[in-house]
């Protein structure tokens, strides 16, 4: 294997330890850090898309952002874990391989056979995609639980479903950018 192809696949690995060590560290910030973040972020999202919201006095302002702050977090929770599942593709493309499934040569991702079958029958038939889904949902799960030892926060079932929901999401456009590169002209070796 290639120097720069080892060298990603360290680094993809190296950013997705990461990105778990930042969604534990966010889970361990206790309720009002956790608030004041969230509400930062949802003043943030106002000042970019309300023309008046300078002109609010600044209890009005505290007000509208708190207004979004549920969406604000579910929308970070969908994507935090967009994001994971990406990642998590991503290792598990480059990392893994399968019986009967990707060849090197491609970065491990699907042969022709096993994609054409996953079109036919209109199901994804690669392991890889359902481990990183089975890591993600466990991962998401494993959150929650550690969120119910944090003061001030509880785990919710409800927030392992649209994180596991956010991490498809995410594997999914991984798993059709692999298929499509493996299909692509330029990746075949004559």
């Amino acid at each position: 294997m290639k120097i720069q192809q080892q060298t990603g696949r360290v680094l993809l690995l190296i950013v997705w330890i990461m990105l778990m060590l930042g969604i534990f560290w966010f889970s361990a910030q206790d309720a009002s850090t956790s608030t004041k973040e969230s509400v930062a972020v949802g003043t943030l999202i106002c000042r970019i898309f309300d023309q008046g919201y300078e002109e609010l006095t600044p209890s009005e302002q505290l007000a509208m952002a708190e207004a979004i702050d549920h969406a604000v977090r579910k929308s970070a929770h969908f994507c935090e874990y967009m994001l994971l599942g990406m990642l998590t593709a991503g290792v598990a493309f480059t990392w893994l391989r399968t019986s009967g499934g990707g060849s090197r040569g491609t970065g491990g991702a699907v042969s022709d056979a096993e994609s054409d079958d996953c079109g036919r029958r209109g199901r994804v038939k690669d392991r890889r995609v359902w481990y990183a889904f089975l890591w993600c949902i466990c991962y998401a799960a494993s959150d929650e639980v550690h969120q119910r030892f944090v003061p001030g926060r509880y785990g919710m079932w409800q927030d392992v479903v649209l994180d596991s929901a956010g991490a498809l999401a995410g594997i999914l456009i991984v798993y059709a950018l692999f298929n499509r590169a493996a299909h692509h002209p330029a990746s075949r070796k004559e």
